[in-house]
């Protein structure tokens, strides 16, 4: 079906992994609509960096406050006057919440299709939650496209990274430290000392990169002490150079994060350690073009994210005890293997 002149947009003003499902749209609206429908998005403002060069997006609206109503956001009224200008053929709302029922409501749209909350119990992947609100819009065989993607150019690296031969990246954080929340998501400082140090002594030639955000660099001060001859840039890139730091990475080494997505979808060989999360509903979406190991201690009371009972763990024991030395083994495997990041 080729409709040019198609207007589509997509509302998802998340995290970065939110943002990167999401993308998840694209492919299987360009295969239905044509390649000259113009997608546009909404997403988060620090998240916008991540889509505004995709030459498949048309335009990305960036939220600063994605609660405040249409009269006092203006962002949401710059959407609803592009809508006036040339009404949308379709809106799909990819958030489950209220903060934005009033734009939907006073946006010109030929159809307005929204997600809806998971079921109780449900553990399947948040992509196959978009897969099935497509399944509303689209043909069936349009829906096998639904895998997240971004095509962006690379930025430059970081002057200490284009004078190495190679690195490794490791990201000891996660969102939850940023923003001051329980700290149930991270694998021990310890054993990130101790894989940090025992793969510089395996592979010399390849220099440690440390990322995170600013507000996690208290959290990650003894680490950045300990292993000196680390390239620190916790807090030191944006998005876009995040993103090519991450490319050209041998391999990135991670929990539960948004990094951990964006090797995914990149082509960078991964490791993630997870432990309350479900990888099976939040990891990271394998699409066949980076090697993705999930190591998980595999408890029974894991994970717990999802139960009443989470945040009153006292032992972390699904984190504790996974140990770095099975890490290092993973790790030590797929530098063996020559996987490469794709280009």
């Amino acid at each position: 079906m080729s409709t040019a002149n198609s207007r589509i947009l997509v509302i998802r003003a998340g995290r970065l992994g939110d943002t990167l499902w999401a993308t998840a749209v694209i492919e299987p609206l360009r295969a239905h609509f044509g390649k000259g429908v113009e997608i546009d998005f909404v997403v988060m403002a620090n998240m916008a960096p991540l889509l505004v060069d995709d030459p498949r997006i048309h335009r990305v609206f960036g939220l600063r406050r994605r609660g405040l109503p249409s009269f006092w956001s203006p962002t949401k009224r710059a959407i609803l006057a592009a809508a006036r200008q040339q009404p949308y053929r379709l809106v799909l709302d990819l958030e489950t919440g209220t903060d934005f029922r009033e734009l939907l409501r006073r946006l010109p749209a030929q159809q307005k299709v929204s997600a809806r909350p998971r079921p109780a119990g449900a553990r399947h992947h948040v992509v196959d939650d978009v897969r099935e609100l497509l399944r509303e819009v689209l043909p069936e065989d349009c829906l096998a496209l639904a895998e997240p993607s971004i095509r962006v150019a690379d930025a430059p690296l970081p002057p200490r990274l284009c004078q190495s031969h190679g690195y490794l990246v490791l990201h000891p954080g996660n969102s939850h430290i940023a923003r001051g929340k329980a700290n149930l998501r991270a694998w021990p400082l310890r054993h990130w000392q101790s894989l940090a140090q025992s793969l510089m002594v395996r592979h010399p030639e390849l220099r440690l990169v440390l990322i995170g955000e600013r507000a996690e660099r208290p959290y990650l001060a003894t680490l950045i002490e300990a292993v000196p001859d680390a390239i620190d840039l916790c807090g030191a890139t944006s998005l876009p150079e995040l993103m090519a730091v991450i490319r050209h990475a041998r391999l990135l080494i991670s929990t539960d994060t948004g990094p951990s997505h964006l090797a995914a979808a990149l082509g960078t060989p991964l490791i993630a350690v997870f432990g309350p999360s479900d990888p099976n509903m939040t990891g990271p979406w394998d699409s066949g073009v980076a090697d993705i190991r999930i190591l998980r201690r595999g408890l029974p009371c894991s994970p717990c994210v999802h139960r009443s009972d989470y945040g009153a763990c006292s032992h972390r024991r699904c984190m504790e005890e996974l140990e770095p030395e099975r890490v290092l083994g993973e790790a030590l495997e797929i530098l063996a293997s020559g996987w490469a990041a794709s280009a």
